[in-house]
């Protein structure tokens, strides 16, 4: 699955399936994952809370941590937000 599909389905039912959330992260892995090791490295490097446990988390699980969820959630919610400012501009 890709992120425009989680993103229709937040879309039209509010909240995604778990099912589809954890394929989802899955398939956005490979563009996500360099990106996102050096965000959680630079927030340990400046001491943020619980960021030496995201890495062991992020090293440990990869595209199955929660974090890697929580981010591929956000991105999919941007772009379903996306659709609606569209789908508004385009009606007026």
């Amino acid at each position: 699955m890709c992120l425009f599909d989680l993103a229709w389905e937040m879309r039209t039912s509010g909240r995604p399936s778990t099912g589809l959330l954890q394929r989802t992260a899955g398939n956005v892995w490979p563009e996500i994952e360099i990106a996102l090791r050096l965000a959680v490295i630079d927030a340990r490097m400046r001491e943020v809370f619980d960021g030496e446990r995201a890495l062991e988390d992020f090293e440990t699980k990869a595209w199955r941590s929660p974090l890697v969820r929580v981010v591929v959630t956000r991105l999919a919610q941007r772009l379903a937000d996306g659709m609606d400012d569209r789908e508004t501009s385009w009606s007026d």
